[in-house]
């Protein structure tokens, strides 16, 4: 019924996989629905998948990563507050049960729109996600938050920018550094040319309060004029 699209896959660590995607079924909004299935293909959790979330108006694009114990974390941009679109997450576990509050914890309701989100886990059931963000008003930034096994945000609310330069800074992508951080790149817009640049995140101590960006440096241009690579790092 409706229609399902859109979907994302990780593996489960056990030779089958976890599934999400956006869900028309209700006839009216799109929600956010997800689905188990083991080596043999057979499904885990309840036929046609179980609510990640099912708030009020849209929820769309969702993401997912593993959280290292056969269940998964997922982020979305999400219409339920009306006035632009922001970014929530919900956490569920290998028997299919969500850990985190009902349709999800809020990552981002700042002004304006976030979209485009992105994560990575660090196997310990901590994640990072990024997104696009038009708080400012005057172009797309990218931000990012990280968040613990139990849904605390550990960074400030609505996350810390990791680009806010001129211009707009699109589609960001994330891969872990290996040592609980990430690296984060993205389509940049300044100065009316697009290239590509790359922040990388290293968590030495972090606090709720969030990281403290020191030492910046930047990474040789490559051989196109219009792409630079540069690193912060985070301490």
């Amino acid at each position: 019924m409706g229609q399902q699209q859109l979907p994302r896959i990780i593996g489960d660590g056990a030779g089958g996989a976890i599934m999400v995607w956006t869900d028309g079924r209700n006839g009216t909004d799109y929600n956010i629905f997800a689905q188990r299935i083991d080596a043999n293909g057979s499904v885990q959790w309840t036929l046609d998948g179980i609510p990640i979330c099912a708030a009020p108006f849209n929820q769309e694009y969702p993401v997912i990563a593993s959280d290292g114990a056969g269940g998964a974390m997922i982020t979305w941009q999400d219409r339920r507050n009306g006035a632009g679109a922001d970014i929530y997450a919900q956490h569920v576990d290998a028997s299919g049960l969500v850990q985190w509050t009902a349709d999800g914890i809020a990552i981002c309701t700042a002004a304006s729109d976030q979209w485009s989100p992105e994560i990575i886990g660090d196997g310990a059931g901590t994640a990072i996600i990024t997104w696009e963000d038009n708080r400012s008003g005057a172009g797309l930034d990218i931000y990012a938050q990280r968040l613990n096994s139990s849904g605390a945000i550990l960074w400030m609310a609505n996350g810390v920018p990791i680009c806010s330069a001129i211009d707009s800074q699109r589609y960001p992508v994330v891969v872990g550094d290996g040592t609980g951080g990430a690296i984060v790149t993205w389509e940049d817009w300044q100065s009316d040319r697009r290239g590509y640049f790359s922040s990388s995140e290293w968590m030495l101590p972090v606090t709720l309060n969030g990281p403290k960006m020191v030492s910046p440096s930047v990474f040789p241009r490559t051989t196109s004029s219009i792409r630079d690579l540069r690193r912060w790092r985070w301490w």
